[in-house]
């Protein structure tokens, strides 16, 4: 038998499999736009410490709210730098619930204007990252 039929018959076995699947009631359905799924929202992704000494510490916090249905994970930070620490509670960010980012930014070190960025990595909705960012003027 021909590769393409072999082929064509296997297409269509898993078309038919599917089907008896969804008309069974057995919801085999993975699709990232479920009803379930989470939907993050962030009101204000920058924040603007002002003007700091060289040295000082300060912080900035930033909710994510999730809006919709299904859970929300943060499962991953990335920093821009390492003169900012970042603290955050990783359990599921239930539908309608909120979680609080803290983001610290060390001024040591560094002079002028200053622009760090964090990316929050999301699972569980359709936005997979949520950039956030903090300014600063750091004088001596």
């Amino acid at each position: 038998m021909p590769r393409s039929v072999i082929a064509a018959f296997v297409f269509m076995a898993s078309i038919i499999g599917c089907g008896q699947d969804k008309a069974s009631g057995n919801d085999t359905d993975t699709r990232t736009d479920s009803p379930r799924q989470g939907k993050a929202f962030v009101e204000t992704t920058t924040r603007d410490l002002g003007t700091l000494k060289y040295g000082d510490v300060a912080g900035a916090k930033f909710k994510i709210k999730n809006t919709g249905d299904g859970p929300i994970t943060i499962s991953d930070i990335e920093k821009g730098c390492a003169c900012t620490e970042v603290k955050y509670e990783s359990s599921p960010i239930a539908g309608g619930s909120e979680r609080t980012i803290e983001v610290i930014f060390d001024s040591k070190g560094l002079s002028g204007y200053q622009y760090k960025t964090i990316a929050v990595i999301l699972e569980g909705c359709d936005t997979k990252r949520v950039k956030l960012a903090i300014t600063a003027n750091i004088e001596y």
